[in-house]
């Protein structure tokens, strides 16, 4: 999305990487401390979700759902599996949509303590 900024700023790791910045290990900054690769990076997380869960169909698997908030756990999994992402992409999608306010480290605690 965001070709110029890559290439002038990022030194790719060979020229099929020009362009490509790898942040899987990316975390949120805090507003304050938001670099302009941060916002690209949230612009880029915000449009991939949106390409991987589409509004219209997510929320038809959120209203096949009595109440989403007694069965988060079971909702996110089927979503990420529906979809083909990963939990944490479902938790950041639901919070998008403002759905629900459901964080993936709240997601990972309640498997944890479930297992």
């Amino acid at each position: 999305m965001h070709p110029d900024y890559y290439c002038e700023n990022i030194k790719p790791l060979n020229d099929e990487n020009k362009g490509v910045l790898c942040r899987s290990a990316w975390t949120k900054p805090k507003k304050e401390e938001r670099s302009i690769a941060d916002y690209l990076e949230i612009q880029a997380n915000k449009f991939a979700a949106a390409t991987l869960m589409p509004r219209t169909a997510f929320l038809e698997l959120v209203n096949s759902y009595y109440s989403i908030s007694d069965s988060i756990i079971r909702f996110v999994d089927e979503a990420a599996n529906t979809f083909i992402v990963s939990p944490h992409a479902v938790c950041l999608r639901l919070n998008e949509l403002q759905i629900m306010n459901f964080s993936y480290d709240t997601y990972c605690e309640i498997k944890r303590s479930v297992a």
